[in-house]
């Protein structure tokens, strides 16, 4: 028996549809399966989903991954595991709270790209579901319009070229990546979790160390005081 409860869909940032990757669990010997994907429950929209997952002998628990940043800008995602709990009003808000920051936070973080003379087809990103930083760098790179500023500043050949440009361009500290948005703070989402008997996870904690300075020691400590579990 196995298990894996931190997983993407193309409803956010992975590669595969919430069916697809139910055929891949299976392959795997997975038992017990979270479709966590960032700030929506999209996958779970189609209530078909849970009989598929359960013809294939896999228990689906719907769950997902919250985006918080901290009163200094510091960024951490949130897993929230608990019971049904995407029939509760406070997690559909709250999923609706970062629909609207990120369509704020792809119209902002586009319009300081043009300042640097990067063509953004907005509408385009607008289009999905979750917009993620992927996204926009996906569509910034696919833009034949970009092919001169992409040979000037994305010059590393042993990165592809969507990873560069998050990394030079769009994450906090860079060029265009310190946009204000709307969205929870840790100590908010966390709040919010328990008050639903829910479960509060860090996710990837050691992307943090790198991104926002961390260190171990303080990071623990950190999310101790936010009341992570």
């Amino acid at each position: 028996m196995y298990g894996d409860f931190h997983c993407h869909t193309t409803m956010s940032d992975g590669a595969l549809t919430p069916y697809e990757l139910l055929e891949v669990a299976k392959k795997n010997k997975v038992s017990h399966l979270s479709i966590t994907d960032h700030d929506t429950l999209a996958a779970y929209n189609d209530n078909l989903i849970f009989s598929y997952a359960k013809n294939l002998w896999i228990t689906l628990l719907p769950w997902v991954e919250f985006s918080t940043m901290d009163t200094q800008n510091r960024r951490y995602h949130i897993l929230w595991y608990s019971e049904n709990f995407h029939q509760d009003p406070r997690i559909i808000a709250a999923c609706e709270r970062m629909k609207h920051a990120r369509i704020d936070f792809a119209t902002k973080t586009a319009d300081l790209l043009r300042e640097y003379w990067w063509v953004v087809n907005t509408d385009s990103i607008l289009r999905h579901t979750v917009i993620t930083k992927l996204i926009i760098a996906k569509t910034i790179i696919d833009d034949d319009r970009n092919t001169s500023m992409i040979a000037k500043h994305l010059t590393n050949t042993n990165k592809p070229l969507i990873s560069q440009f998050i990394e030079d361009w769009i994450i906090p500290w860079k060029p265009c990546g310190n946009v204000n948005i709307d969205i929870p703070t840790p100590a908010e989402i966390i709040q919010t979790i328990h008050a639903w008997w829910g479960v509060a996870v860090l996710a990837h904690p050691s992307e943090y160390i790198a991104m926002n300075g961390d260190n171990l020691d303080e990071l623990v400590k950190r999310m101790v005081w936010y009341g992570i579990d």
